[in-house]
């Protein structure tokens, strides 16, 4: 006599974002347009290529979201080119329990450097296991450093120095000095670099 149980499969989602920072803070521009190529491959628990399967989705850039489907070639990598711009990502539906899902960031381009974020951790790699019923995230992130040129530049500034209701009468203050210094900043190393200090 035999016995059979079936089991039923269970599945989750995948999130891939991308997000762009400025090196020097949050009210430099970024450059409009930028597009993200993303490499995404599936396996098994087995590390099995998730061959030829096709998957729901739904592309979304805050509240406005497109559906579509990607499908797997025969080593488990979407066929369709995945590409976000900032502040967009790609929900990407019904993946078996124990699926391994690789994110990988093709050719960002010079002056951008990816760091990958699983479900809001730091990681080497945009890898993750896909777990029962829970929705995955794998935020590439770009810090943007914009490619400065050291260009020879003749710079001449000038002023007076005032103290507001102040008739001269104040001997403690006749004959003191001030430091007016010309700095810039280094987005290399995050701090300002002095260029020159005029004592007036």
């Amino acid at each position: 006599k035999y016995e059979f149980t079936n089991v039923a499969k269970k599945y989750g989602n995948l999130i891939v974002a991308k997000e762009i920072i400025h090196s020097l803070g949050a009210e430099f521009d970024i450059p409009n347009g930028l597009t993200f190529g993303m490499k995404v491959t599936l396996k098994d628990a087995d590390g099995t290529p998730i061959a030829n399967k096709t998957f729901n989705t739904a592309r979304a850039k805050g509240e406005v979201a497109t559906a579509g489907t990607v499908t797997t070639d025969a080593n488990g990598v979407l066929t369709e080119s995945i590409s976000l711009k900032n502040q967009e990502e790609i929900i990407i539906y019904g993946l078996e329990e124990g699926t391994v899902a690789l994110v990988e960031e093709t050719n960002p381009g010079i002056g951008f450097t990816p760091t990958y974020y699983v479900n809001g951790e730091e990681k080497a790699t945009g890898e993750v296991t896909i777990r029962a019923n829970q929705t995955e995230l794998v935020d590439v992130e770009n810090t943007y450093n914009p490619n400065y040129s050291e260009v020879g530049v003749n710079i001449q500034f000038g002023g007076t120095k005032t103290f507001a209701e102040w008739d001269g009468s104040n001997a403690t203050l006749r004959g003191k000095t001030f430091v007016v210094r010309l700095e810039r900043y280094n987005p290399g190393t995050k701090a300002w670099d002095i260029l020159e200090t005029k004592t007036v």
